[in-house]
């Protein structure tokens, strides 16, 4: 055991003999490049520019993750520009099918909706999450169930003031069994 010691010492002491006498380590110092003096530095100072720190601005096409876009709907704002098929389809959409119950009269069957359940001429009207009080599904529009069977869904629409419109869905764009 006192052999191992002085061994391990005597490496101990060669090494830090060989720092003491300023022996170069086996792989030599990392390079940073050639210096660039004075003169040349001060070249190439006059080619930043003021706009060097501007943000870089995207095209609206590229896929940002990102990109944050919030639509603000105002509980005051009663008018809608225009009612469409595709703005109703949208909305639905948003909300989801969950389910069709279906009744011995067709004129009873029922539609899920998101988590409200219309029966065949009721107004698709959904609950506020803020003040609790139940809205439209649209902004400035009714919107009306008029028929329920196994393969669409047709509604009736009108923006208020306007003359009502009266469309079918197909079901299976909707459905989120």
């Amino acid at each position: 055991m006192n052999s191992r010691r002085s061994f391990f010492g005597f490496i101990a002491f060669l090494i830090l003999a060989a720092l003491a006498f300023g022996a170069a380590p086996s792989a030599g110092p990392a390079t940073a490049g050639p210096e660039i003096g004075n003169a040349a530095l001060a070249k190439l100072i006059p080619l930043i520019t003021p706009d060097y720190k501007k943000n870089q601005e995207l095209p609206d096409s590229f896929f940002n993750p990102f990109k944050v876009e919030a639509t603000l709907e105002l509980s005051d704002q009663k008018k809608a520009a225009t009612v469409t098929e595709q703005s109703v389809a949208d909305a639905i959409g948003r909300k989801g099918v969950s389910g069709v119950i279906f009744a011995p009269q067709p004129d009873m069957n029922e539609v899920i909706i998101g988590d409200q359940v219309f029966r065949v001429g009721d107004e698709l009207d959904f609950p506020d999450g803020d003040a609790g009080a139940m809205g439209p599904l649209l902004a400035g529009a009714n919107v009306f169930l008029r028929e329920v069977d196994g393969k669409s869904l047709v509604l009736e629409f009108t923006a208020e003031g306007g003359t009502p419109h009266r469309s079918t869905f197909s079901l299976g764009t909707f459905l989120r069994p």
